[in-house]
């Protein structure tokens, strides 16, 4: 009666029109971010436990305006659901907060170069050049920039879809004019979440976009599913709210085994996420996050910040 995701803003949009809600399925996607999520037509069966496309621009913007004092800026954007949806939230900010877009281009994957993008959003000098993409495109373009441009030529910035540490080995460059920021993993339950993590898989967590809110995505539906009594869409949607906002006895990762038995038994739940609080709101969305801001660098990257984010 459930699926948790997909990743990909696309992917997800399209099980959910197709699938999910046409079938009475609860769709709850860990990292979808496009804004298309919140204005589907979804009768209630779509939820993701990561912030949309205005959280990250809204931060990007912040790190881009304040922390690198950009006033122009360029965008280099896959042509997909999550790269075009971010790219024009992320323009829309940035003029809202009195900067100046140059250019905003875009891209298909799988091209064997990207200089000719590069060129045109570079062509009039930004501050500050955002990419928005995956790692097996992101690598090529960010090879294709530093075969032309050396590092103080402008700062980077770049979403959760691009951190990987293994970015600048394969790039061939420390890539430390570029910055990112990803959703942050300091959730209520991010303790239990991490060892129980590294218990299982011998790494941290951190290192890897979207693993808490993957976590708390399943927990979620599995707590509605106990809670609703019946492996049954709609009754699993009907709960997906009351065991996750606020109110009732508190479940973190650390008990979600026995928060699974109290919501089958007819206990309120109120679950704790390991990403964050999850808090739905009328559209499945949640309403504050905290994003991590990232530098890259030798060997992978580091972490530097965490700036907390509230939809207004």
């Amino acid at each position: 009666p459930a699926i948790a995701g997909a990743l990909s803003s696309s992917v997800t949009l399209q099980v959910a029109r197709q699938q999910a809600v046409p079938n009475g399925t609860v769709l709850c996607s860990p990292a979808s971010t496009t804004p298309e999520l919140t204005t589907l037509e979804d009768n209630d069966y779509a939820y993701r436990t990561t912030p949309d496309d205005r959280g990250q621009s809204e931060v990007m913007t912040r790190v881009g305006r304040e922390r690198l004092e950009a006033e122009t800026t360029s965008i280099i954007a896959l042509n997909n659901a999550y790269g075009q949806g971010l790219a024009d939230a992320y323009a829309s900010v940035w003029e809202s907060a009195g900067g100046t877009v140059q250019a905003q281009v875009s891209y298909e994957k799988g091209q064997s170069s990207y200089t000719s993008q590069v060129t045109e959003a570079l062509a009039d000098e930004p501050d500050l050049l955002m990419i928005v993409g995956y790692p097996e495109n992101g690598q090529q373009i960010f090879r294709d920039f530093y075969a032309e441009y050396s590092q103080d030529f402008c700062d980077i910035i770049v979403p959760d879809g691009l951190q990987s540490e293994d970015l600048p080995g394969d790039v061939g460059n420390s890539m430390r004019n570029v910055w990112g920021t990803a959703p942050s993993t300091i959730g209520p339950g991010v303790d239990a979440f991490r060892s129980l993590y590294e218990d299982a898989y011998d790494s941290d967590p951190s290192t890897s976009p979207f693993t808490a809110q993957s976590f708390d995505a399943v927990a979620v539906l599995a707590l509605a599913n106990a809670a609703a009594g019946e492996n049954d869409g709609e009754a699993v949607r009907d709960e997906m709210r009351n065991v996750a906002n606020e109110g009732g006895e508190e479940v973190t990762p650390d008990n979600l085994a026995e928060g699974i038995e109290m919501a089958a038994s007819g206990t309120e739940i109120n679950y704790q996420g390991a990403a964050g609080v999850i808090e739905f709101d009328d559209n499945g969305d949640i309403g504050s996050a905290t994003y991590q801001l990232f530098r890259y660098q030798e060997g992978g990257f580091e972490n530097v910040d965490e700036l907390d984010y509230t939809a207004e």
